[in-house]
Formats: C-alpha cells, sequence, structure tokens
C-alpha cells in the first residue's frame, strides 16, 4: 500500500531543505508525491511580476516548482526513490487560453517524467464562468490524449453547487481527482460525489476540516469532520487494485506537518 502527498503543504520545508524534506517523506513511509509545476509559457512572466509576489506572500513559492527549476527538483526526487505519477499545474485562472499554452511544455515534460496526468483546478463558482474555459480544456486534452496522458480536474468549494457538474458532463473523458474536505466546505456529501463520479475518479484528495465546515485546512486527516471510515469502505476496492490513487493535500499545520501527515497516513490505513 502507498498514501502519496500533495506538496502544496510543505512550502515552508521545501524552502528550508528540500532534499532532507523528501528524506522525512521517505522516512513515514511516502513513496509517491504529487508536485506543482509552474510552466512559463503559460504567461509572460514580466507582465504578471505580481503573480511572484503572490506566491511569496500565500507562502507556497517552495511548493510551486517554477520550469526552469523542475529538472533540478525531479532529478532529486528521483534519487531519493520517490515516485511522481500526476502533477498539479499552477497558472493565473484568468487566462482563458493559459492551458493551450501549456501543452508543448506539458507533453514534453510528460514524456521525460513518465507523468500519468496533469492536475487542473480553475475555481469557477457557476456554469457560465466554467463554460469559459471549455474551450481550452478541450485542446489541452486531446492534445495530452496523444500521448496517453491524462486530464485531472480538481475541485474546490466553488465548484460543488454546479459548475462541477457542468464541467464533467462537457469534457466526458476527462477524470476527477475528489477532493472530500472541500466538498465538505462546499456543502456537499463526499459519498454522493464518489458514488456519481465512480468511474471516473482517479486520485482521491484527503483534506480534513473540522465540523462545523470551516474552512481550517491545517486539521490532520481522520481528526476532522470527514466521513473518513465511509469514503475509504466506497473506495478501497479500487484503492487496492491500483485503479485509483489516494493522496493526502494537507494544506498547513499547527505544528509539524510532516508529523501530522505520518498520523494521517496511519488514520487512514486504519480501515484498509
Amino acid at each position: 500500500m502507498n498514501i502519496g502527498v500533495n506538496t502544496w503543504g510543505l512550502s515552508k520545508e521545501f524552502k528550508k531543505d528540500f532534499s532532507r524534506t523528501l528524506d522525512r517523506l521517505k522516512e513515514i513511509g511516502v513513496e509517491e508525491i504529487e508536485p506543482c509545476f509552474v510552466l512559463t509559457d503559460s504567461f509572460n512572466f514580466f507582465k504578471r511580476i505580481g503573480f511572484f509576489i503572490g506566491l511569496t506572500l500565500n507562502g507556497t513559492s517552495g511548493s510551486n516548482w517554477f520550469y526552469h527549476l523542475i529538472d533540478k527538483k525531479m532529478s532529486v526526487v528521483k534519487e531519493k526513490g520517490l515516485n511522481v505519477k500526476y502533477v498539479h499545474l499552477t497558472f493565473i485562472m484568468p487566462d482563458k487560453k493559459a492551458l493551450g499554452k501549456m501543452i508543448p511544455t506539458a507533453k514534453a515534460l510528460a514524456l521525460k517524467y513518465d507523468i500519468k496526468g496533469y492536475v487542473i483546478s480553475l475555481l469557477p463558482k457557476d456554469i457560465s464562468t466554467a463554460r469559459g474555459y471549455l474551450d481550452d480544456i478541450n485542446s489541452f486534452n486531446e492534445a495530452l490524449k496523444e500521448i496517453n496522458c491524462k486530464t485531472i480536474y480538481h475541485n474546490h468549494s466553488e465548484e460543488m453547487n454546479s459548475a462541477l457538474d457542468f464541467l464533467m458532463d462537457s469534457v466526458p473523458d476527462m477524470y476527477l481527482e475528489f477532493d472530500v474536505g472541500w466538498s465538505v466546505i462546499g456543502k456537499k456529501d463526499p459519498l454522493e460525489i464518489i458514488n456519481k463520479y465512480n468511474n471516473r475518479i482517479n486520485i482521491i484528495h484527503f483534506k480534513d476540516v473540522p465540523e462545523g465546515e470551516k474552512k481550517d485546512l491545517s486539521t490532520i486527516i481522520g481528526e476532522g469532520s470527514i466521513d473518513l471510515k465511509g469514503i475509504i469502505e466506497a473506495t478501497k476496492d479500487k484503492y487496492l487494485s491500483g485503479e485509483i490513487e489516494y493522496i493526502i493535500d494537507q494544506d498547513a499545520s499547527k505544528g509539524d506537518i510532516i508529523t501530522d501527515l505520518q498520523k494521517g497516513i496511519k488514520n487512514i490505513e486504519q480501515y484498509l
């Protein structure tokens, strides 16, 4: 069994000591990570310098691997014996053609590092906004299919009202990375979504939140309000057969995040 970790919440640790952070993940039994790539061909850096400042201010510059550093970081990842199957793409949301601009680089990196799928997240709050991204998603999806690489959508709370259903219906061969914590924050029962998209879920993202659906993203998996046992019971057969991935996506920690991740892994494993 292998439960992966998304790198978003590890920004401070990566900035402090990238190599040692990977070692610590290995020490707690992590074999797979899901990094966040920033590809330069999605926007003009000089015109969008505020994007860099924003990543620094929100504390995620260590988690976002900029294009000119990807080869170096992936080399260290491989040396440590960690796997990267899936990658998040970080880009500027208002650009309705950002994905199309990424196609050449995304394909090249997928072939170079055997990336199985790219995860995208657009945060549309309604169908009208989601519709504006459709042409770009379809272009990206069709290009990736040429190299057997998946396009995978990651939900936040914003999409849970109607936009997620619209996107999944409109791009029927797009997969889903289902974040159960954001579903709860968006007031949708995760089990309902799991049942609805059972055959299209590629990854379960484990995020937990306190009772009352508060947006506290530092909650250890299994110590908040999500029905961890129910979610695992509904998906574990596919997980154990290798049809879906389990990845922890804890965004922050009130203590040591790697200790939190270890606790979360143990909480998940008790139901497997």
